[in-house]
């Protein structure tokens, strides 16, 4: 089955001008009902709109998936002979090649209707998202889906439609939305996760560069105390050649050198790889984002 917000470009709508009241009241749809076209299929449209026939649905499936809409959601169709029932459902009717009771009903009037009640359960969560919210339940599907002849005892609508079939459809689709929900619940919850962990691995980073800045510092001071040493040595050791102090003075600033050196470029190789991280790191929160946006929007 493709996604139900697919199918939005492949409802034909054909809006009648009459047998239909606009708006909905203070009701808010909450179930669909399901008939059967008894004959009239894609002849839906002629019907619902000739006012002889008093008589509307907000949708039509045909045989060959086809779907059509008569109705706006957002308005009441006169489809289930019961004033509240009709104010608080979506009508939808479903080709029966002429023969309601013993329908030749085909896979592609099946799988368009499943589809089409899945888009229309996504709809009324966007819409009433305090009070419609659809779960994969058997009890949920009960009291959602419902036929006409629940309403009016005397009917037989919808007749041979294969109702356990259609609530099969749409019962595997929202286990598959909830599994899918649940998983992408986890990777966002796994994404700021890191994202925590790499915020806190990167509030090190001016302290680093401070401790580098200071040991360049350092290095400066130490590069002018050898300028400066080198009159004392000349002055002090070569003039009086005292070359044992010189020899002394030469191998303590050799070892302090290198020592600071070492420490230096060891601080720089650190910075240059975390900031090598950091750079990674943030790179790597983009694309988890982007990830994120995209899979989220295929969350209801």
């Amino acid at each position: 089955m493709s996604r139900p917000k697919s199918i939005k470009n492949r409802i034909i709508k054909k809006l009648i001008s009459v047998n239909f009241t606009k708006g909905r009241g203070d009701k808010i749809p909450h179930m669909i009902v399901l008939h059967t076209t008894d004959g009239f299929g894609k002849n839906n449209f002629n019907w619902f709109n000739s006012p002889q026939s008093q008589s509307s649905s907000h949708f039509g499936v045909m045989l060959d998936g086809t779907i059509e809409q008569y109705v706006e959601i957002d308005d009441t169709a006169w489809h289930a002979g019961n004033w509240a029932i009709n104010q608080a459902s979506i009508g939808i009717e479903f080709d029966d090649n002429k023969n309601p009771n013993d329908s030749i009903r085909t896979n592609e009037l099946y799988s368009s209707g499943i589809e089409l009640i899945c888009f229309l359960i996504e709809e009324l969560e966007k819409k009433y998202p305090n009070s419609f919210k659809a779960s994969a339940t058997n009890d949920f599907l009960s009291h959602f889906i419902r036929v006409h002849r629940e309403f009016v005892p005397t009917k037989t609508c919808p007749a041979g439609l294969d109702i356990d079939r259609i609530k099969k459809g749409v019962l595997e689709f929202l286990k598959k939305r909830e599994s899918n929900n649940n998983n992408i619940d986890s990777i966002e919850t796994r994404f700021f996760e890191i994202e925590k962990k790499i915020n806190y691995f990167s509030s090190f980073l001016p302290t680093i560069e401070q401790i580098l800045s200071d040991q360049n510092n350092k290095l400066a001071e130490f590069k002018n105390s050898l300028f400066s040493l080198q009159d004392f040595v000349y002055e002090k050791c070569i003039k009086t050649s005292d070359f044992e102090s010189l020899k002394l003075v030469v191998e303590s600033l050799k070892n302090e050198s290198e020592f600071l050196k070492k420490e230096f470029y060891l601080l720089k190789d650190s910075l240059d790889l975390l900031n090598k991280i950091n750079f990674f790191f943030f790179k790597l929160k983009e694309v988890f984002k982007r990830f994120l946006n995209k899979i989220l929007n295929k969350k209801v």
